[in-house]
Parts: structure tokens; C-alpha cells; sequence
């Protein structure tokens, strides 16, 4: 199984290309300084494209360091990306990519990560704090 996953941070846009459980292939560009929707839609489109230029993936997870709609559509409030507000972030960079997009909260997916194959792995239940 192969899958994409971007980090969207404050000062770096990280990217892993994962093959069966392992990192084929990372990376890193530096987050717009911008922060505009447009300029941080196309550089994780970018590292997406790069990671896998044929577009095999279908699918790409994102990591959003913000407030999600429970839909997981729109970015309701990012403290570190103020243009971003109520913004319909999902589809927008699903258009910008050519792949579905799943969004989540960045905190949500390292805890996620945590419990799948990290220091949590096997616990019924733990937390993360971040």
C-alpha cells in the first residue's frame, strides 16, 4: 500500500511518500511566507506532485494546524495562517492536487500516528499532548 501524507507547519511543509509501513521518500519546502490559501495550496500541491509525480496515490492526508469543520471541509480559525479563515481548504487543494484530500487537525494526526505505529502502538488508550 502506498500513501501521502503532508505536515502543514509554520515554518515548513513536510511530505512522506509511504511504501508498506516504510518512508520511500520525503520533503521539505519552506512554508510561504505569504500565508495566502493560494501560495500554501500550491506549495502542498507541489510537494505532493513531487513525491509522486504519476499520481498513483489517489489519495493525500493533510495535517492542518488549526480549527476544522466537523465535516473536515473548511478551516474555521488557524492562528498561524489568519487569511485562512473560514476557508473551504479540502476542496480547494483537492482541485489543486488532482487527488482527494483527507484533512484533519495537525495535533489529531501525530496522536493518530502515535496510536498506529508509534509509542502508543497496542494501547487501548492513551493521550498526546502537543
Amino acid at each position: 500500500m502506498r500513501a501521502l501524507g503532508i505536515d502543514l507547519g509554520g515554518h515548513f511543509i513536510k511530505g512522506a511518500l509511504v511504501e508498506d509501513g516504510s518512508v520511500a521518500a520525503r520533503d521539505t519546502v519552506p512554508t510561504p511566507e505569504s500565508r495566502s490559501p493560494d501560495d500554501v495550496i500550491g506549495a502542498i500541491a507541489a510537494v505532493a506532485t513531487k513525491l509522486d509525480p504519476d499520481g498513483t496515490v489517489r489519495t493525500v492526508g493533510v495535517g492542518f494546524p488549526g480549527m476544522l469543520d466537523g465535516r473536515r471541509e473548511r478551516v474555521l480559525q488557524a492562528p498561524n495562517f489568519p487569511l485562512i479563515v473560514n476557508y473551504p481548504f479540502r476542496s480547494a487543494l483537492a482541485q489543486a492536487c488532482g487527488r482527494e484530500v483527507l484533512l484533519e487537525n495537525d495535533a489529531n494526526c501525530a496522536a493518530l500516528g502515535e496510536g498506529a505505529t508509534g509509542a502508543a502502538k497496542g494501547l487501548a488508550d492513551f493521550v498526546m499532548l502537543t
